[in-house]
């Protein structure tokens, strides 16, 4: 059997993404540039014989899927597993505005903790969780198969950590661009990293998260 392949897209850009506003599991519309992006990842993905199309449901995630399914011609699947880490009280603020009216839950954010739990939101540790399992389960459903899943920045940056064996609170230093396609296959009961970050189908800017 072949390797099951998960082609994991951050979504495009957005208006919160352009303001350096944290979203979490609120939401905020693509930018132009967002909906340029995306489909450009449909352009891209008409050629990879893409076997099933998976979402966050997410507004940003949902528009920037429906765009790719444009040019694919398949459903897009909605899994609520596959949204951003909450981040509670943080939503929409900027990180100015973050650490000055949270000065303490901006200290247990900022320590990477993987186990802080955000007020009113969730810890990285539980996003992963929930993130993982449902890698786990898209497998098991489509083994062989390669599967677009459109999600989030957060949630990508811990699943590739957590691919990797690297510490969840190692400081990051790779990026996690706005329509970024990222390739994890599952082959012996392992998964590996074939690819992160490309973003060879964007003539333009694509920004990374705060």
């Amino acid at each position: 059997m072949q390797p099951t392949q998960i082609l994991a897209i951050r979504h495009g850009e957005t208006v919160s993404n352009r303001a350096g506003r944290f979203q979490g599991q609120s939401d905020s519309p693509l930018s132009p540039l967002g909906i340029e992006q995306s489909q450009a990842v449909g352009r891209r993905l008409k050629h990879a014989s893409v076997n099933v199309l998976y979402s966050s449901d997410l507004g940003r995630a949902l528009h920037t899927a429906n765009l790719i399914a444009s040019h694919l011609g398949q459903p897009v699947v909605q899994d609520v597993r596959l949204r951003e880490r909450h981040l509670g009280v943080f939503q929409g603020l900027s990180a100015e505005e973050a650490a000055a009216q949270f000065p303490e839950a901006n200290q247990g954010f900022r320590s990477g903790n993987p186990e802080f739990v955000m007020p009113e939101g969730e810890s990285m540790r539980q996003s992963l969780a929930r993130f993982a399992a449902c890698c786990e389960e898209l497998y098991e459903r489509h083994q062989g198969q390669s599967i677009a899943v459109v999600t989030h920045g957060g949630v990508l940056s811990t699943f590739f950590r957590h691919v990797l064996g690297l510490p969840l609170d190692a400081p990051r230093r790779y990026k996690r661009q706005n329509a970024s396609i990222n390739t994890f296959s599952r082959e012996k009961g392992r998964w590996y990293v074939e690819s992160w970050g490309d973003v060879a189908h964007l003539s333009g800017q694509s920004l990374d998260d705060i």
